[in-house]
This record gives C-alpha cells, sequence and structure tokens, in this order.
C-alpha cells in the first residue's frame, strides 16, 4: 500500500489503516509476550503512529518479537488443556485471589465514579480541532468555532423558533 493510503479510512467511526497496522503491532508485543511470561518490551502505542516506515518497521519488530512465543510452543500440547495459571498483569503474575480482589477494587471505584459523575455541560477541544459540547445526549455535539458563532448568533431566532413551535416539540424523555 503506497504511503499516502494509510490514512484511509472506510468511514467515520473505524480506524485508518495506519491505525490498523498499529493496532496489530500493539497487540503482537503484548500477546506474545504474554504468552513468553514476559512483559511487553515497548512503551510507545504505535496506533498513534502515522509514518509507514515507522508502522512497517514496528510491525516487523513486533512478529520477531513473537517468534520467540511461536518458537516456544510444543507440538503436540494439549491446546484444550485448561486449568489454574498466573495471569500477567502491571505487577506481574497475580494469583487467583489477588486478580479477584483487584476485580472487585476496580468495581467499587467505578460505582464511586459514576455516583460523583454529574449530568453537567461541559466543552472539549476535538481531535480535528472543533469545539465538543458534552453532556446533552449521548454523543457531543461538535462544530468548528466558525459554526458555532453562527449558532450564537442566531440565539434569539432559535428561541423565537421554540417559543412559536411550542406545542409542536417534545422534551427529552417524551
Amino acid at each position: 500500500m503506497q504511503a499516502a493510503d494509510y490514512a484511509f479510512r472506510p468511514t467515520p467511526r473505524v480506524r485508518t489503516f495506519a491505525q490498523l497496522v498499529g493496532h496489530l503491532a500493539n497487540n503482537n508485543y503484548f500477546f506474545c509476550a504474554q504468552a513468553k511470561g514476559e512483559k511487553a518490551p515497548v512503551t510507545q502505542d504505535y496506533e498513534k503512529l502515522t509514518d509507514k516506515a515507522a508502522l512497517v518497521k514496528a510491525l516487523n519488530e513486533s512478529l520477531a518479537c513473537c517468534d520467540g512465543a511461536y518458537g516456544a510452543t510444543v507440538d503436540g500440547a494439549d491446546p484444550t488443556e485448561v486449568g489454574p495459571r498466573p495471569v500477567p498483569s502491571r505487577v506481574g503474575f497475580m494469583a487467583d485471589d489477588e486478580i479477584t480482589a483487584e476485580l472487585e477494587r476496580l468495581r467499587a471505584e467505578n460505582e464511586r465514579l459514576k455516583a460523583q459523575q454529574t449530568r453537567g455541560i461541559s466543552l472539549k477541544v476535538s481531535d480535528k480541532g472543533g469545539v465538543s459540547l458534552y453532556g446533552l445526549g449521548r454523543f457531543p455535539v461538535t462544530l468548528y468555532k466558525e459554526q458555532w458563532a453562527k449558532v450564537l448568533d442566531m440565539a434569539d431566532d432559535i428561541r423565537r423558533f421554540i417559543r412559536e413551535n411550542d406545542s409542536k416539540l417534545k422534551t427529552k424523555g417524551e
């Protein structure tokens, strides 16, 4: 694929080709390091790279990392054999009771954060430089600054329109 095509994205909700290649490199390192019982040897998120040469290099190096994992496999091993095994974590290997305790801690933290969450409205700068308005619904409303300026200039017109059409308009939850 040509370097220029690495920015190809079939739809806005799908990763670019470059992000897919970076995703493969990230996951090769992650899963092959786990298979070897090691910590992933990278600290970079390859999904953020856009340069073809850097992505091809990262993918090749991640595949080389996997060579050791594949080479350590044993022909004839029972792939259905399942049993208690230590699970890699950010602090090494954890026993089942440690995993259960960590899971419960994370669930409690999640509930605490959900309880603190306010339904206020907030603004952020989007990845593409637009202004995103959060808190009105499931998804943010994102417009560029000149678009927001046009909408804000129409504030009185919008209020008047709402008043004039009040009987036809619904409120959320109706």
